[in-house]
C-alpha cells in the first residue's frame, strides 16, 4: 500500500492547481512504474539584477548578451585566450554550456580531487579516472520576463553566488545579483509589525562576505561565533525582553530584507524568521524561506540509475513552473524591485 501526504492548506500560498497537477503526474508514473527513471525536484525563483556603482539602483542585467559571450569560450584555452572554465577550491571548477537559445544555460560544477572511492564484493578504491577529468554536476537556469529566473540544482551543483562569480568572470557581466522570490503577501506582512520580538538568522559560515554587504555588524557577529563554535554554520537569535512591550529596532527589518536581497539564500541562509506584534496586538510570525514562491516537479533522469537529469526535461519542468506561478512570479518581482531601492 502506497500512501503519499498532501497539504492543501499550504499549497494555498502558491498554486494549489499546480501542485494537483504535480501530485497527479507523480501517481501517474508510480502506476506506470517508471518512477525509477524519473527524480523530483524543486524549481526555485529569482530576480536577477546588477548593482554595479554608488547609486545602489537595481539595473537589468544582459543576459542574452552574456550567453553569446560564454559561447565564444573555447574549453581548451589557446593563445592566451580565456578557456570556459572557471577555477574554484579544491580541485573544482566551473563551465556554462549553451545551446542556441539566449535565455537558457546549463553551468556545471567539476570534482577533480577529492572524490569518492568505488567498491565492489568488500574490494574498494579511487575513481579511475584520467587527470583533468572529474565528476559533474549541473544546474539548470532558465530566463523570464522581468528578469526573473527559474533554477533547478542537483546535488553540488552550483548555486547562484557561484553563478554570480562565473558570470563576472567569463561573460563581462559584474555585479549580477540574484534575490529569492519571496510570497508577496508574506513581504506585506513585515510591514504590519509594529513592535519587533524576535530576528532568528542562521547562515552557513561561508556566507558572512555576502551579509558584510547588507550589515557590517551583523557580519562581524556571525563571524565572531563561527570561530566560537562550529565553522559550517552559525546562528543568531534577537530577541525582546520577555513578557514585556519592548522592541527591537525597527532598523532589523530592513536588514532581514537586505540578507534575504544579498545572500544565496538557497544555500547560504538556513533560517530567517521574524516575529512580532501588530498595531492590533495581533501575533505575527514569518518563515521568510518557507515562504519563497517555488515548485516541485518531476524530472525525467538523464540515463536510468543516474541522478543526472534530462536537460531538455529540466528546462521544461522549469517553463511548467513559470507557467503556474507567473501571477505570483509577476507581483513578487515588483515587490522585490521596490525593496532593493530601500
Amino acid at each position: 500500500m502506497l500512501a503519499l501526504a498532501f497539504n492543501p492548506l499550504a499549497s494555498e500560498r502558491h498554486n494549489f492547481v499546480g501542485d494537483l497537477k504535480n501530485l497527479a503526474a507523480l501517481l501517474l508514473s508510480i502506476m506506470a512504474g517508471t518512477t525509477q527513471n524519473a527524480i523530483a525536484r524543486t524549481v526555485h525563483f529569482y530576480r536577477v539584477y546588477s548593482v554595479i556603482d554608488e547609486s545602489n539602483a537595481p539595473k537589468q542585467v544582459d543576459i542574452a548578451k552574456a550567453i553569446r559571450e560564454i559561447s565564444k569560450l573555447p574549453f581548451v584555452a589557446s593563445d592566451g585566450h580565456k578557456s570556459r572554465y572557471l577555477e574554484e577550491d579544491d580541485g573544482k571548477v566551473l563551465a556554462c554550456w549553451t545551446d542556441k537559445s539566449t535565455n537558457r544555460l546549463k553551468v556545471g560544477r567539476t570534482r577533480r580531487r577529492f572524490l569518492p572511492f568505488i567498491e565492489k564484493g568488500g574490494e574498494f578504491g579511487p575513481l579511475p579516472i584520467d587527470s583533468g577529468t572529474g565528476v559533474v554536476d549541473f544546474t539548470h537556469l532558465r530566463f523570464f520576463d522581468q528578469s526573473i529566473v527559474g533554477a533547478l540544482f542537483n546535488g553540488f551543483s552550483p548555486r547562484t553566488s557561484a553563478v554570480s562569480r562565473y558570470l563576472a568572470a567569463r561573460a563581462k557581466c559584474s555585479g549580477a545579483e540574484f534575490e529569492l522570490l519571496i510570497n508577496p503577501d508574506v513581504l506585506a506582512q513585515l510591514d504590519r509589525i509594529k513592535i519587533l520580538r524576535m530576528v532568528n538568522i542562521r547562515i552557513r559560515s561561508s556566507q558572512v562576505e555576502a551579509i558584510r554587504k547588507a550589515d557590517k555588524s551583523l557580519a562581524d557577529a556571525f563571524e565572531a561565533a563561527s570561530k566560537a563554535g562550529d565553522p559550517f554554520e552559525a546562528e543568531l537569535c534577537l530577541s525582546a525582553k520577555p513578557h514585556s512591550k519592548q522592541s527591537l529596532p525597527m532598523e532589523c527589518i530592513r536588514m532581514v530584507r537586505k540578507v534575504l536581497r544579498i545572500a544565496n539564500t538557497n544555500d547560504g541562509v538556513t533560517k530567517l524568521r521574524i516575529s512580532g506584534k501588530g498595531s492590533q496586538n495581533e501575533e505575527i510570525l514569518i518563515d521568510l524561506l518557507q515562504d519563497a514562491l517555488v515548485s516541485k516537479k518531476v524530472v525525467a533522469r538523464s540515463a536510468k540509475d543516474s541522478r543526472y537529469l534530462d536537460s531538455a526535461g529540466a528546462f521544461a519542468a522549469i517553463g511548467e513552473a513559470y507557467d503556474e506561478l507567473s501571477a505570483e512570479l509577476s507581483k513578487a518581482a515588483g515587490v522585490a524591485y521596490a525593496n532593493t531601492e530601500e
